[in-house]
């Protein structure tokens, strides 16, 4: 009996110990279910946040994108109502409501850029590096939805708190991009176009009125290239500027818009939708070539046509130079064709001033140059693709131009003729990011 009791005192003192483990382990397990729980709950809190703080971005740049295409407001005022759109309609969304909300900050949540549809990258811009307005020079709008400790706004840890989890930084952005506007363009440079020293554009309708008709000059003095805008110096333009569709699509042009403070445009300033194309043109056949033309101080030269603008008489000539002090007289419809090099500093009388479409001149190859210059206006239509083209001095060019490069100098007035055909497209926007 002695022994029997003994052995059962042994056994009571070995479950002792295993009695203590046990309660240590439920109690691991209740920590390790707690820790599931806190994970369970409170990634779904975060999914939950992070999933309306992106609602709150998509709508938010949606928003900031219609300002840029709504025809209520004044091309320089747009800018000012998409960043309002958008501050305004990510912050009417919630997160995690009600105990939290989406706050922007102006100047760092709405950002202004361009989008690049090849690589699907969204370049902001530097607000700072230009006295131009430069966010009107924006394709897309990027918006960000935070909700950050620095901001002191970070989302709230609930059951993680019990494990020294208290918050956590979530942030959601997107990108709407807008394309359309003009499709069709009187004032070209394929590659670039560069302007320094006092230049004004503006238009007119030559089918119907002489400049700068009875109401003033209108303002479709519309600029475009695949390339950079430069402007330098006091340019006024009346109309839209357009540059290259495609930024750093490694054609070697950086497709950028560049203005300073002394720069007016008093419409859209976008990226086109897509690459400007305008082939060489070719001389008719049945077309006589007549050499060079050179026209010396004091000598004049009569270029009869036709009296039917949809048929204009040809003349062909090699390099076709006019010097200053000679008169070249336009009378009639005439189509001039150039093969080399055009200059004219003389002066271009037209039988009626300021009707662009009696003077057209095409060039036909490429690496040619194009020199108008001089104290004399000139009326024409002057379609050179494969030409650098420079325009200086003239006090004012009547028409429309299109040259592979398009440098203004000195004090150069453009006026474009209307009744060349522009056209517009409605605007579309998308969210891409």
């Amino acid at each position: 009996m002695r022994h029997a009791r003994s052995l059962r005192g042994r056994r009571r003192r070995a479950l002792a110990p295993r009695r203590g483990m046990s309660a240590l382990y439920i109690a691991l397990f209740f920590l390790l279910l707690l820790g599931f729980v806190a994970l369970g709950v409170d990634m779904g809190r975060l999914r939950l946040a992070t999933a309306q703080l992106q609602i709150g971005a998509d709508a938010g740049a949606l928003a900031g994108v219609s300002a840029m295409t709504d025809s209520s407001f004044d091309f320089e005022d747009r800018p000012d109502e998409a960043v309002a759109r958008a501050v305004g309609t990510a912050e009417s969304n919630v997160c995690l409501a009600p105990s939290g909300g989406i706050d922007l900050l102006d100047n760092e949540d709405v950002e202004f850029g361009t989008w690049n549809a090849a690589d699907r990258v969204f370049t902001p811009f530097d607000l700072g590096s230009s006295g131009f307005d430069l966010r009107r020079a924006a394709n897309a709008i990027r918006v960000s939805a935070r909700r950050l400790a620095s901001r002191n706004n970070p989302i709230p840890m609930s059951f993680a708190a019990a494990v020294g989890i208290f918050s956590s930084d979530r942030d959601r952005n997107a990108v709407c991009f807008y394309r359309g506007g003009r499709s069709g363009f009187g004032i070209v440079g394929i590659d670039f176009i560069r302007m320094t020293g006092n230049t004004v554009i503006d238009s007119y309708n030559g089918a119907t009125e002489t400049y700068p008709g009875a109401d003033g000059p209108n303002a479709n003095g519309h600029v475009a290239t695949n390339g950079n805008i430069e402007l330098v110096g006091t340019v006024d333009i009346n109309g839209d500027a357009h540059w290259g569709a495609n930024p750093g699509d490694g054609d070697g042009y950086d497709e950028y818009f560049d203005a300073n403070s002394n720069v007016t445009v008093t419409g859209d300033v976008t990226p086109l939708m897509e690459d400007l194309n305008f082939p060489l043109e070719s001389v008719p056949s049945g077309v006589v070539n007549q050499g060079d033309l050179r026209l010396n101080n004091n000598q004049s030269l009569t270029l009869t046509g036709s009296n039917d603008p949809l048929n204009p008489t040809n003349y062909w000539y090699n390099d076709f130079v006019c010097r200053g002090g000679s008169t070249l007289i336009i009378d009639g419809y005439i189509k001039l064709w150039v093969s080399g090099n055009l200059d004219i500093a003389g002066h271009v009388q037209n039988n009626v001033p300021g009707n662009a479409s009696q003077f057209q001149i095409s060039l036909v190859n490429p690496n040619t140059t194009v020199d108008i210059r001089g104290t004399s206006d000139i009326s024409c239509h002057l379609y050179a693709p494969g030409s650098e083209v420079k325009i200086s001095g003239t006090p004012g060019f009547y028409g429309s131009v299109i040259g592979k490069s398009l440098t203004i100098l000195g004090t150069s007035n453009i006026h474009y003729d209307e009744s060349q055909t522009v056209t517009d497209t409605p605007y579309e926007s998308a969210l891409v990011k």
